[in-house]
Order: structure tokens, then C-alpha cells, then sequence
């Protein structure tokens, strides 16, 4: 039991420290912020406290975890933190359905789902294995079934992540569940944030990023299998606008742009490629 609990607890140190630390490298996380249950919480300004303070406690007991301190008020906060976003992913799923949970920031979000909870259920027992924590974890380093455990829980986790995994089930899902239907696009409902991400992951995006004057997204909207985003750039003939359209397909989402000049004339285009994060499957749930 106590090479679990060292294992558990270096595990969750080394999880709570990628959770916080995607949280802060968000570009804009008053706004994304929007994008997921939180918005449970009516008041704009609560739901951007409650993200800093849980990405300062992540980071806070990640720190003390994965350094080996037995500090009691972090296992205390940890198994608090575990509970409480079981119970905000329960709350979600059932009033803010197809919303993400921000788990692991924005621009990794996926739908919360049964896996959501699946993982969250995990992290508790997790936490409460660390409590019963007896030494530092690395005094258990030299145990071959310590790095076994570490192992195994870190594996459970990946696998029970729907940011990480949920793309794998949901192809899965497909193959066994949908193979010889025609592709309904209706079966295609992305939230903003993940179309935006896919577009930022694309070749399309590469080659017109260093066009764009701003990062910030113009206009945004749906039309069939198809999502559009428009952004502000500048090129050698002065202002002009850059679209980039995220095409939904059996095969995948591809991505393609165009610039448009202020007269309204195609500048140039730049042909569709697979974005890098493009899974169908995953998809799936409400706009």
C-alpha cells in the first residue's frame, strides 16, 4: 500500500502540474473561459476567479507532490479539488451538455463525457491514496513495482482522458457502431474554441500567420459540414481579410483559407490540408 500511495502521489503531482500549467499559457482565458461548464456560474467575474484559483492550487499542490513534501494542508486541498470537480462534472454534463470542462485548459477540450467522469473518479481515489502517504515517494524509487505502479495509474489516466483519448474511442466507437452509414453532418457539432484550435493546428495557418494582425477572431459561423473563421491581416497591397473554412468529412476535418482584399477580390488561397487534431468522433456534442 505505500509504494500505491508514492505512486498515486507523483502521478497526481505530475498531472495537477500539466492541468495548471496548460490553464496559464492560455492566450486569452477570459474569453475561452466562456467556452466551457463554468459557465454555470452566472457572473462573468466568478467564473474567471474560480479558474485562477483552481489553476494556483493545481500548480501550488503539483509543486509540493512532485518535490515530496507530506504537507497535509496540500493531500487536504488535492482530495478537496478531485471531489469538487467531480461534482462540477456532474453538474455540466447535466446543465451545460457538449460543454467542456476546461479540465486541461481550452485549447485541449473535449466534451464532458462519461470518460470525464470515469478519470475523475480515479483522481479521487488517487487522492485518497495519498493520504495515506508515509514518507516521500522517491524514498520508494528504488522498488521496481514502485516505477510499475507509477505506470499503470499514469496509464489509466491517458486512457480515462477524453482530451488525450477521447479522439481513439471515438474512432473506435465509429468503426464498430457506424461502419457502411453515409456521413451526416448533423452528427458534426464542435464548439468555437475546438474549431479555432484546429484551424491554428493546420498548414493553412502556418503559411498566413505571419499575415495576421491579430489573433483575435473577427467572425465566426456554420454553414453544413463547414465552420468559418475570419481574421484581421495585412498584406503588401494594405488591409485585407483572411478566412480560414474547417471542412467536416468521414475522414476527417480539413482546413483551408483565402485572403480577401478590402475591394473584395480573392488574393490568394491556400489549398485544404488535415489538420493535425482532426478526429471526427470528437466532435460530437452540442455548439
Amino acid at each position: 500500500m505505500t509504494l500505491l500511495s508514492s505512486a498515486a502521489t507523483l502521478v497526481l503531482g505530475l498531472l495537477l502540474l500539466l492541468s495548471g500549467g496548460l490553464k496559464v499559457t492560455e492566450r486569452n482565458a477570459r474569453t475561452s473561459v466562456k467556452e466551457t461548464a463554468l459557465t454555470l456560474l452566472q457572473s462573468q467575474r466568478a467564473v474567471v476567479s474560480v479558474w485562477y484559483v483552481v489553476t494556483l492550487a493545481e500548480i501550488g499542490v503539483g509543486v509540493c507532490f512532485v518535490m515530496g513534501e507530506a504537507l497535509p494542508i496540500a493531500t487536504a486541498l488535492c482530495v478537496t479539488l478531485t471531489i469538487g470537480s467531480c461534482g462540477y462534472l456532474v453538474l455540466g454534463r447535466a446543465l451545460k451538455p457538449g460543454r467542456p470542462c476546461g479540465c486541461m485548459g481550452t485549447r485541449h477540450a473535449a466534451p464532458i463525457s462519461a470518460l470525464s467522469l470515469a478519470r475523475s473518479c480515479l483522481l479521487i481515489a488517487m487522492s485518497v491514496l495519498a493520504l495515506a502517504r508515509a514518507e516521500r515517494w522517491y524514498s520508494s524509487a528504488g522498488a521496481e513495482s514502485f516505477w510499475l505502479d507509477v505506470i499503470g495509474l499514469g496509464l489509466a489516466t491517458i486512457v480515462l482522458s477524453p482530451e488525450i483519448a477521447g479522439d481513439w474511442w471515438a474512432r473506435l466507437g465509429d468503426r464498430t457502431l457506424r461502419r457502411g452509414k453515409p456521413f451526416d453532418c448533423g452528427q458534426v457539432r464542435p464548439l468555437r474554441q475546438q474549431v479555432l484550435a484546429l484551424i491554428e493546428n493546420s498548414r493553412a495557418w502556418l503559411q498566413l500567420e505571419s499575415d495576421l494582425s491579430s489573433r483575435d477572431c473577427l467572425d465566426y459561423w456554420a454553414d453544413g459540414c463547414w465552420r468559418f473563421a475570419s481574421f484581421d491581416a495585412a498584406t503588401s497591397g494594405g488591409t485585407a481579410t483572411v478566412v480560414f473554412g474547417a471542412h467536416f468529412t468521414r475522414d476527417g476535418v480539413f482546413v483551408e483559407a483565402a485572403v480577401v482584399g478590402d475591394d473584395g477580390l480573392v488574393v490568394s488561397r491556400v489549398k485544404p490540408s488535415r489538420s493535425g487534431r482532426s478526429r471526427r468522433g470528437a466532435f460530437a456534442s452540442a455548439e
